[in-house]
C-alpha cells in the first residue's frame, strides 16, 4: 500500500530533489543565523537593561499563558485582543530584546496541501543516502566530504518548513517515516 506508493514517489521526485535540498539547507542556515542573533540580542539586552528585559520576559510569558488559556478552555478564557495593540506594539520589542524564537516561529499560512506529508517524508527517505551519523560529534555529517553538507541545518530546515502547516502534518510525516524505518529493521532482519 502506502510502501509501493512512497517507492513510486521517490522515482518522479527526483529531478525537484536538488532544488528543494538546497532550499531547505538554505532555510536551516538562515534559522540557525537568526537564533544566534537572537541570543547575542538576549544577552546584551540583559546586560544592558535588566530591568527592561525582565519585564518584556513578563509581559511575553503573560501573553503566552493567556493564549495557552484560550486554547484550553475558549469559552472562558478570551483570546488577547487585537484591539488593544498590545501584541503588534510588543512585538519589535521582542524582536529588538532577542526573546523572538525563531525556531517556534510561523512565518507564512497556507491552505491545506493533501499528500505533503508523504510527499514531504519522500524528500527526506531520498535525500537521507548523503548523510551519515557521526558517533564522535553526535550529528548528521555528509556522507563523501566533497558534500559540504552540515546536518544540523537541514533538520533545522525540515522542521521549520513543517511548522508552517497544520501539526497534522508533522504527525503524518513522523508516523510515515517511522513505518519506513520499521519496514527497513523488518527487511534487515527477515535476512
Amino acid at each position: 500500500g502506502r510502501l509501493a506508493q512512497l517507492a513510486s514517489r521517490m522515482d518522479r521526485l527526483s529531478s525537484g530533489v536538488s532544488f528543494l535540498f538546497e532550499t531547505i539547507l538554505f532555510v536551516g542556515q538562515v534559522l540557525l543565523i537568526r537564533r544566534h542573533i537572537a541570543n547575542e540580542l538576549n544577552f546584551s539586552c540583559k546586560l544592558d537593561s535588566t530591568t527592561l528585559a525582565c519585564a518584556l520576559e513578563a509581559v511575553n510569558k503573560a501573553l503566552i499563558s493567556d493564549v495557552r488559556a484560550h486554547y484550553h478552555s475558549p469559552d472562558v478564557y478570551r483570546y488577547p485582543s487585537e484591539e488593544s495593540g498590545l501584541l503588534s506594539e510588543l512585538t519589535p520589542y521582542l524582536q529588538s530584546s532577542g526573546i523572538e524564537s525563531p525556531l517556534r516561529k510561523i512565518y507564512v499560512t497556507c491552505d491545506p496541501i493533501p499528500e505533503l506529508a508523504m510527499h514531504f517524508s519522500s524528500f527526506v527517505i531520498h535525500s537521507m543516502p548523503r548523510f551519515q551519523y557521526d558517533q564522535r560529534l553526535g550529528t548528521l555529517t555528509a556522507r563523501t566530504p566533497k558534500d559540504a553538507l552540515d546536518g544540523v541545518p537541514y533538520v533545522m530546515g525540515i522542521g521549520s518548513v513543517l511548522k508552517q502547516f497544520h501539526s497534522d502534518v508533522t504527525l503524518d510525516f513522523v508516523s510515515i517515516l517511522s513505518n519506513y524505518t520499521k519496514y527497513l529493521i523488518d527487511s534487515i532482519n527477515l535476512k
